[in-house]
């Protein structure tokens, strides 16, 4: 069971974005005195205008609040993107997203990945680094560079489509290109 990131309160907006940057994650729950006392959420997207000295309590949404038996395709048939999940007893067992529901039940990564296999996915446009270190773990280059950019950097300039790539422990196959754009490859981590 991993540590469930949380803010108090009492916050700043600042706190919020730089937790966001530390961790990536969207949603925070939000207590009031103590962990166990969580008296909603915070949107870090209802974040983005808002002035960073600003305290987030004017922020802060009720919360869904489930219990751990709350079938999967309930949560995602009622559209929900975040809830925090309690045993039948009361006690917070911690929270569920959208997303990892769909990644981890049913392997869907995005409307653009789809996981294959244990180390393998198939991976639609656009494609960038960022996405796949999130993937794999690996690390190639700035998050922000698309796939196209870091294979001309590493002198792989005329890629075609069946063309398989090792990098790093990554095997990449082109699966498809548009023009000059590789727009669907198949991803796998060599162990």
């Amino acid at each position: 069971k991993s540590e469930v990131q949380m803010v108090n309160y009492d916050s700043k907006v600042s706190d919020v974005i730089e937790l966001f940057k530390i961790t990536n994650y969207r949603f925070f729950p939000v207590y009031r005195h103590l962990k166990e006392d969580i008296i909603g959420i915070i949107d870090v997207n209802d974040l983005i205008n808002a002035n960073r000295s600003d305290r987030i309590l004017k922020f802060i949404k009720k919360p869904i609040v489930l219990i751990d038996k709350f079938p999967a395709l309930e949560f995602l048939r009622k559209n929900y993107n975040f809830a925090i999940v309690y045993d039948e007893f009361g006690n917070f067992l911690g929270i569920i997203t959208r997303k990892e529901i769909l990644r981890n039940i049913f392997n869907i990564y995005s409307p653009n990945i789809r996981k294959i296999s244990e180390n393998a996915y198939i991976i639609d446009k656009p494609i960038d680094l960022g996405l796949i270190e999130e993937l794999t773990g690996i690390h190639l280059g700035e998050p922000n560079m698309n796939l196209n950019q870091f294979l001309m950097e590493k002198n792989f300039v005329d890629v075609q489509e069946g063309d398989e790539i090792e990098i790093e422990n990554l095997k990449i196959t082109i699966l498809s290109k548009e023009g000059d754009y590789i727009s669907k490859i198949k991803l796998e981590i060599i162990e």
